[in-house]
């Protein structure tokens, strides 16, 4: 309803109109609807009993309306009744106030479960829409016959029969298989119970039949293989509801989520909730382990603490990343070795770290390289490998190694001529000269080696960035340079000049060495 009025002519600007507006529910004749209709149940468990008191347009009922809920079977403390039993109804348009609910507690002890019990309720409603009265009969159902209710079909045993309403999950014989072919678990049973309304399995007289489907994610760290599939796609229930099917795993790593549906005669479709399966991948295969590392150069032979990483990656024999957290280790004959905790990732990964320490690889080294390219080294001293290894299919073990060539500060070595004289229009060279740690070897990766005149123009190995390497060579350990005059025009007398190379180490810092001095005209 609507209210209007007009304000006083006192109040600028002249007059105001108030407006007030409330709502008011007219409401019609009493209602009550009760689900379920029944009050069968099984021993040692609860039920709800939900109603609704309303007006036919599902409106509450007017102010002072009040609702009471009596039992019979429920006089004592083993079946107890419990909600709303006792409820007196504003005046509201709030629809909450049409709904209700009960809860039947059957918690009798065992000695007294299997005994039969006649339950009754009733819902009495008072109110000035009109007054209602509906009681409910039943009992708790042990599946025996027992006397019938007033009206009820005399036929048969206690228990009455529900259409299916789901899906219940009873378990999987293994939440975790591997994939085929490594010797381990390879199927999961899957068992379902279609259940009715009441909780109930169901018999033979409401067989269902059931179809499975498999949502498939697989490990993206790998590509190729098959996944797994699920032996019957489809099954029907038993005689106490059940049905089950089998997934049995291909050769992809990943988890499997598995559903079942059960087609019911109205058409509807009930669906049960997502089991998941993982399917991890298999044992550490040789042919799959690989241990790699950025360089190979290792310019820690003269300088302590010096990091760095090599990593491992493992799996299967068909190419799945292992199991995350599988278990490797790391050694090498010298230095130290820090593994980092937790096993491998998801992607098959492990790291450790060399780190340059005692023992240096100075002295005899067991671990030497391949004797057929020995020939290649000017010394075996600074070699070393670092090994990874882990356990495979029966305990084998799966093995891998790297080999390292540990170098140290650079050596100059000037192999001539250490002086010149450019004469106008004239040049001088060429210079060799050799960089190489103190057993010959190479400088690490990252080394730059330039050199540099005060007059003239230089040509040759100026300018070198040296590679990951093991074996020397020119342009890595040998270098060469020439000078000639720039300028043949000018009258200048001849200039004093020094060629400097200059070597930059990424780990032992700067060095300059002269390697030749005399004069540009």
């Amino acid at each position: 309803g609507t209210a209007t009025t007009v304000g006083s002519e006192l109040l600028p600007p002249g007059n105001l109109n108030y407006l007030v507006t409330t709502i008011i529910l007219f409401s019609g004749p009493s209602r009550l609807t009760v689900d379920p209709s029944d009050l069968i149940m099984p021993p040692q468990t609860n039920r709800i009993v939900n109603f609704t008191v309303s007006d036919p347009l599902g409106n509450p009922l007017s102010g002072g309306t009040t609702i009471k809920v009596t039992g019979a079977g429920f006089d004592d403390s083993l079946v107890t009744l419990t909600g709303d039993l006792d409820v007196s109804v504003p005046d509201t348009y709030d629809p909450s106030w049409t709904q209700f609910a009960v809860l039947i507690s059957d918690n009798r002890p065992n000695n007294l479960a299997q005994q039969t019990r006649i339950i009754g309720l009733t819902i009495e409603v008072n109110s000035p829409n009109g007054n209602i009265k509906r009681t409910l009969g039943g009992y708790i159902d042990i599946g025996v016959p027992i006397p019938p209710l007033p009206g009820q079909d005399t036929t048969g045993t206690s228990t009455p029969i529900k259409e299916p309403a789901q899906i219940a999950f009873l378990g999987a014989s293994s939440n975790d298989i591997f994939v085929a072919g490594v010797g381990g678990l390879e199927t999961s049973k899957i068992i379902y119970e279609v259940r009715d309304s009441l909780g109930t399995a169901i018999d033979l007289k409401r067989r269902v039949g059931a179809s499975f489907s498999l949502i498939w994610h697989p490990n993206t760290f790998t590509g190729g293989g098959t996944p797994p599939t699920i032996i019957p796609t489809s099954d029907s229930s038993d005689a106490q509801g059940i049905i089950q099917t089998t997934i049995v795993s291909g050769t992809q790593a990943g988890v499997v989520q598995l559903i079942a549906n059960v087609q019911l005669p109205n058409s509807k479709v009930i669906t049960s909730q997502p089991i998941k399966v993982s399917v991890h991948a298999g044992f550490p295969d040789q042919n799959h382990f690989t241990l790699v590392a950025p360089f190979y150069n290792f310019p820690g032979l003269d300088k302590a603490f010096v990091n760095h990483t090599v990593t491992v990656q493992v799996a299967d024999k068909y190419s799945n990343p292992i199991i995350s957290g599988t278990a490797v280790y790391f050694n090498s004959a010298h230095g130290t070795m820090t593994t980092g905790g937790g096993g491998t990732d998801e992607r098959g990964f492990i790291s450790s770290t060399l780190n340059s320490a005692n023992p240096f690889p100075e002295g005899v080294d067991t671990l030497q390289p391949d004797p057929q390219i020995l020939s290649f080294y000017p010394s075996t001293r600074g070699f070393s490998r670092v090994y990874a290894r882990t356990l495979g299919k029966d305990g084998q073990p799966i093995l891998d190694s790297l080999l390292f060539l540990w170098t140290g500060r650079p050596v100059f070595l000037n192999t001539g001529p250490s002086s010149f004289t450019v004469a106008n229009g004239g040049s001088a060279g060429p210079f060799t000269f050799t960089i190489v740690d103190r057993y010959g070897h190479p400088m690490s990766s990252g080394t730059s080696i330039s050199v540099a005149a005060d007059a003239g123009k230089l040509g040759g190995n100026v300018s070198r960035t040296i590679p990951d390497a093991f074996i020397g060579g020119p342009g890595i350990t040998t270098f060469s340079v020439s000078i000639v005059d720039d300028d043949v025009t000018d009258t200048d007398p001849p200039v004093p000049t020094e060629i400097v190379v200059t070597v930059n180490h990424p780990v032992y810092g700067s060095y300059q060495f002269t390697l030749a001095s005399g004069t540009v005209d």
